[in-house]
């Protein structure tokens, strides 16, 4: 529907072609495996859950990422989305700001500096026709491309850029030392077996319920449709995602977390815990066996989330903030670096 806003602002770029990622995922997942450490929010998986998410919030979401190519060879990828609730429109990533343009390796400057100029011209004619009156970009800052074009357009025009912190697990270090874990707590307390654990790479609709009826409970409501379920129970099953499940003396579910993964990252998705059972490190054991299978894989990055502020652009709950705070002290138990 919106796909003109797209392709107008490309035809003035001789032997470059843009193919959307809704028609076709593979070629944007090619991309992906060429880079040389894509976020994982970039991922088709992650980009599909969130369309369900903000379907079952009452968004209108208008996918328009695409896949930029340059004599028919994939080179670049640029996640968005039109948004509309109610009457409004939004220029975002499903929810997130719009996130930067991502290149290949050995993509030449010249053509970084085109392509990235095209897409935030492409973006301000976007919230001109649709009259946006606000929209917010997001950068995930690591040492080497802090000044990346994307970021200098961006200061160049006084424009704001929501800067992203996050909370990461360094898993090389992990497998590369396990006295890492063995230093810790929660190993002790491991090895007292207050808890049983299994950890499951499939799952029947019995057992994913189980776990979607503990989230409930804890939670004190249903924060999310059924089909974002769904789709995290055939991510399982599909081998893009595994559960760590705890069980007390009686073999009743009373935890655990359930992990996404791609080639090099992986993000904690889920993690829910009967909290009858606080002050004991539930939380932390099964982060134990869930951080252990991934430094196994090969996984470079885990991913926590967001660790949100009270002064950010959407307004964090004090909820949302004390999770943040609950990942640091995570990110410390298993040592960032």
């Amino acid at each position: 529907m919106y796909d003109y806003f797209v392709i107008d602002n490309f035809k003035h770029l001789k032997n470059y072609k843009i193919v959307f990622r809704k028609n076709n995922e593979k070629i944007w997942n090619d991309v992906l495996e060429n880079l040389e450490d894509a976020h994982f929010w970039y991922n088709n998986q992650e980009l599909n859950y969130q369309k369900l998410v903000r379907l079952g919030e009452g968004h209108e979401d208008h996918d328009l990422s695409f896949t930029t190519l340059l004599n028919d060879i994939p080179i670049s990828i640029f996640a968005f989305s039109i948004s509309k609730l109610k009457e409004n429109y939004q220029l975002n990533s499903y929810g997130r700001p719009v996130l930067a343009p991502l290149f290949i390796k050995n993509c030449s400057e010249e053509i970084q500096d085109k392509l990235t100029e095209t897409c935030f011209k492409m973006c301000e004619n976007i919230t001109e026709k649709l009259k946006i009156k606000k929209w917010y970009s997001n950068v995930f800052f690591k040492e080497k491309n802090e000044l990346c074009d994307w970021v200098k357009i961006c200061e160049n025009r006084n424009f704001y850029f929501h800067k992203t912190f996050e909370a990461y697990v360094d898993l090389y270090s992990v497998k590369n030392d396990e006295k890492i874990l063995q230093k810790k707590r929660v190993f002790k307390k491991v090895k007292e077996n207050l808890w049983s654990h299994s950890l499951l790479y499939s799952l029947e609709n019995k057992e994913w319920n189980k776990f979607k009826l503990l989230h409930l409970k804890m939670a004190g409501k249903k924060t999310r449709s059924d089909k974002t379920w769904e789709s995290q129970l055939n991510d399982i099953n599909n081998k893009k995602g595994f559960v760590v499940f705890l069980y007390d003396k009686l073999n009743n579910l009373v935890g655990g977390n359930y992990y996404r993964y791609e080639k090099n990252s992986a993000v904690y998705a889920i993690g829910v815990n009967d909290r009858n059972l606080f002050p004991k490190p539930i939380s932390h054991y099964s982060f134990y066996f869930g951080i252990k299978e991934l430094s196994k894989k090969n996984v470079k990055w885990l991913l926590l989330g967001d660790i949100p502020r009270s002064e950010d652009f959407n307004h964090p709950s004090d909820k949302e903030i004390s999770i943040g705070v609950f990942k640091k002290k995570c990110v410390q138990t298993y040592l960032l670096n």
